[in-house]
């Protein structure tokens, strides 16, 4: 465990009490039984800081409400948790909590210097063929696309509990994938002023929805639209996806443009599927993390850069931006 950083410990144990609770839950409110999670950590910045470091252990964890309601918690307990990021009568002691319910922003937008960084260390890394840029693991594949993606707000009453997105080909129009996701911030992570950044921890719920239900959600809401090109680093227990984003009003003009980083367990990792013991997996995700977070402060190189490197992701498909 020397090599996790310590701040990530106990936000990993509580999101993996969650995750169990929830699997044990069935969700009357969604149309389909068969629902996938996703774990992520997302690259980012708080965007008040300074209150982060004065107070490193008043992090709200979701799962802190969730873990003590295991026997009471019904299906609508959770979406409750999903919309308002707490239950409407928790067991904790309110004492304990923070004062405030929301300490800060989390910007996810990690900027073009930091995202080229990123994209050419990890190509760099790819070439290499070894696991020493990140721990236990080897990077196997790249994979690159871009789709145009139309968020809609999935609510249950007024409340937005989630989202319902479509992704669609750019050029063509074909739908490439839709589904709904609730995501659950489990916590915000402030690491010491030698990283840039920090980091959001977060579990995700995809499910699909009925028919009727997209048709309902579509007439009553203008969608969020993005143009998305992402590069996804495929590890045998892992994805590392640098993703630039184009986003849109609703009359098509352009208003921003943003530069994400996440490291998304895959589903199998934690699984049967999978080999290693559960604390080696966890050890070697969280230096991973940690490797990631140090490449994107620019504290390591990882690798010297292959002359062909623009032409190892254009092998996939889709350029990076053009300033790229």
């Amino acid at each position: 465990m020397n090599a996790v950083p310590k701040e990530l410990r106990s936000p990993v144990t509580e999101a993996m009490l969650l995750h169990k609770i929830i699997n044990k839950k069935r969700f009357s409110l969604l149309y389909s039984d068969s629902y996938e999670t996703e774990i992520e950590f997302r690259l980012g910045v708080f965007e008040d800081f300074l209150k982060q470091r004065l107070r490193p252990h008043n992090q709200r964890l979701v799962s802190e409400a969730l873990v003590h309601r295991t026997v009471r918690m019904q299906d609508y307990d959770i979406m409750e948790v999903a919309a308002r990021r707490e239950p409407r009568n928790p067991i904790s002691d309110p004492k304990q909590l923070p004062e405030n319910k929301i300490y800060q922003r989390f910007n996810g937008n990690i900027g073009e210097e930091t995202y080229l960084r990123l994209l050419k260390a990890l190509v760099a890394a790819y070439v290499a063929g070894d696991s020493l840029s990140f721990p236990g693991t080897k990077i196997l594949s790249i994979e690159t696309k871009q789709f145009r993606q139309d968020l809609y707000d999935y609510k249950v009453g007024d409340v937005v509990i989630g989202n319902y997105r479509v992704r669609t080909d750019v050029l063509t129009g074909k739908l490439l994938e839709e589904g709904c996701k609730i995501q659950f911030d489990v916590s915000n992570i402030h690491f010491p002023h030698t990283y840039m950044f920090d980091v959001r921890f977060a579990i995700a719920k995809e499910f699909s929805i009925a028919v009727e239900k997209k048709n309902e959600i579509k007439e009553s809401s203008k969608p969020n639209t993005s143009i998305r090109k992402r590069t996804s680093f495929r590890t045998e227990d892992f994805v590392i996806d640098l993703t630039y984003v184009e986003r849109y009003n609703t009359v098509g003009v352009l208003e921003e443009k943003l530069y994400q980083a996440e490291l998304e367990v895959l589903p199998k990792t934690f699984g049967s599927e999978s080999s290693k013991p559960p604390g080696r997996i966890f050890d070697e995700l969280l230096a991973n993390v940690k490797a990631l977070m140090a490449c994107a402060s620019g504290l390591t190189a990882l690798y010297p850069l292959p002359e062909n490197w623009k032409e190892i992701v254009d092998q996939s498909n889709v350029h990076p931006p053009d300033s790229v």
